[in-house]
């Protein structure tokens, strides 16, 4: 028998947890130190992988992901506003999301 990875382990645990309806919940102490962890691990693997890389490769790719970062909320924003008919604070957030560095992560890796 196989084992099963623990991310996987996790996700079925929190199905089954959510489908019986448990009031699971973790210490908030306990659930910030999962946060920094994440983002450390997250950290560390990024800066490691992009030290492998030369600069002259990344170059394009970073200009792209400062540009998307910059375009997309200059976009978002009348969409939202005029569009949408967000107020002007809802509107300013939605869009600054979108162009934040998590969403230039995700499109690099």
């Amino acid at each position: 028998m196989s084992m099963l990875d623990p991310i996987i382990l996790f996700f079925l645990f929190g199905i089954l947890a959510g489908a019986l309806r448990s009031e699971l919940r973790l210490p908030s102490q306990i659930y910030d130190l999962v946060i920094i962890l994440l983002l450390l691990a997250i950290g560390l693997k990024g800066g490691i992988e992009l030290s492998k890389q030369p600069f002259e490769v990344l170059l394009p790719q970073i200009g792209s992901v400062l540009a998307i970062g910059f375009i997309l909320p200059l976009l978002a924003f009348p969409v939202l506003r005029y569009l949408g008919r967000f107020k002007r604070a809802d509107a300013a957030s939605i869009a600054a999301h979108y162009g934040s560095v998590s969403v230039g992560t995700y499109a690099v890796e």
